[in-house]
C-alpha cells in the first residue's frame, strides 16, 4: 500500500514538472535596427512589452531577446529617434527601422542628490556648462600634462 502511494506521488511530480517546462517554453528573436539611411544603430533600446525582457543593439545595430509570450509587442527607443511598437509575430527575425525626430532637450538641473528642477525654481547658485566648453582644447604646460 505505501509502496503504490509512493509510486502515484512520483509520477504526479513528474506529470507536473512536464506540464510546467511545456507551458513555459520561452522564444529567441533576432534582429537589426537601423537608421533610414540603413545604418546600423548602437545602443537601441528593446522592451517586450508588459515584461522586464529588454536588450541593447550592438555595433552593428544587431540584437538578440528572449521573448516571454509568444504574442509579444517589443518597443524599440533611442535617444533622437522615434520610438516604435511592433507585434512580433510567428517570426524569428525582425528587423526595424528607426526615423530620426527633430525634438530639442531642455534644460535640466541635477542637484546633489539627483533631483531635477528647472533653473528658476533653484534657490542657490548655480553653474552653466555649454558644450563648448567641453570640447575646447587646452593649451598643454607642464601643470596639466
Amino acid at each position: 500500500m505505501k509502496l503504490t502511494a509512493y509510486l502515484v506521488a512520483i509520477m504526479t511530480s513528474i506529470m507536473i514538472m512536464i506540464a510546467n517546462y511545456s507551458f513555459a517554453q520561452e522564444r529567441v528573436l533576432q534582429g537589426k535596427v537601423s537608421s533610414s539611411n540603413g545604418d546600423g544603430l548602437h545602443g537601441v533600446t528593446i522592451q517586450e512589452k508588459g515584461a522586464r525582457n529588454f536588450t541593447s543593439s550592438d555595433a552593428d545595430g544587431n540584437y538578440k531577446i528572449r521573448l516571454s509570450n509568444p504574442n509579444a509587442t517589443l518597443i524599440f527607443s533611442f535617444v533622437g529617434y522615434a520610438t516604435r511598437e511592433l507585434s512580433v509575430g510567428t517570426e524569428g527575425n525582425l528587423d526595424v527601422t528607426l526615423a530620426p525626430t527633430n525634438t530639442q532637450l531642455n534644460e535640466v538641473i541635477v542637484t546633489a542628490l539627483g533631483i531635477r528642477k528647472e533653473v528658476k525654481r533653484i534657490g542657490y547658485a548655480t553653474q552653466e556648462i555649454k558644450g563648448s566648453e567641453l570640447t575646447k582644447a587646452r593649451e598643454p604646460n607642464a601643470v596639466n600634462t
